[in-house]
């Protein structure tokens, strides 16, 4: 994949953390720019990580070995990983769950560890997707990290200017995103 097609899915990928901080930003009185650098590190760790497992799932002998003999495998592989990200990020756009607004001003640690964490699952599969595709895996985090941290600001603010409306359509373009980029191997690769 080319630089390009990396930024995509990282603010494909991006977008979920995005939508999370809208929320947050909602429900926030002022804005506290310690918080928010709290939230961009510990977002911003736990992207990376699940990257960089999902791609080291891939040098695991029995895929790296089989990878160089049945590559159109794990390129179809990536595509479905992409897509069903993609379909995913959607489905969790359409959904119409109750969203309980109350101030709450703090961020604390335990509960932005969590959301993190959920949020950096899509990045574990995406850095499989990665890995199928050997994409180089220092321009992948780094593009991850300057995205997420961008996004997490924006996300903030966002929330903070203008409510929780915007989630949804965060988590549909994060969706598009990723289809996309599943279109993009299909394209390339086959």
């Amino acid at each position: 994949m080319n630089l390009i097609e990396i930024i995509m899915v990282s603010a494909g990928l991006s977008l979920d953390v995005f939508a999370v901080m809208i929320c947050k930003g909602s429900l926030i009185s002022k804005i506290d720019k310690k918080n928010i650098l709290k939230a961009c590190l510990i977002f911003a760790i736990w992207q990376i990580f699940a990257l960089l497992v999902g791609n080291l799932v891939t040098e695991i002998p029995v895929f790296h070995d089989a990878s160089q003999t049945v590559s159109n495998m794990w390129y179809t592989a990536s595509v479905f990983i992409f897509a069903i990200l993609g379909v995913y990020m959607i489905c969790k756009a359409r959904e119409n769950k109750p969203f309980e607004e109350r101030l709450q001003n703090d961020y604390p640690t335990k509960v932005i560890c969590i959301w993190a964490c959920l949020t950096s699952l899509d990045a574990f599969f995406a850095g499989i997707g990665f890995g199928f595709l050997n994409t180089q895996v220092l321009i992948e985090a780094v593009c991850l990290l300057i995205i997420t941290v961008l996004f997490v600001f924006l996300g903030a603010y966002t929330g903070y200017h203008f409510g929780f409306k915007h989630k949804k359509n965060a988590y549909m373009f994060g969706g598009i995103i990723l289809i996309a980029a599943a279109l993009d191997v299909v394209i390339r690769y086959f």
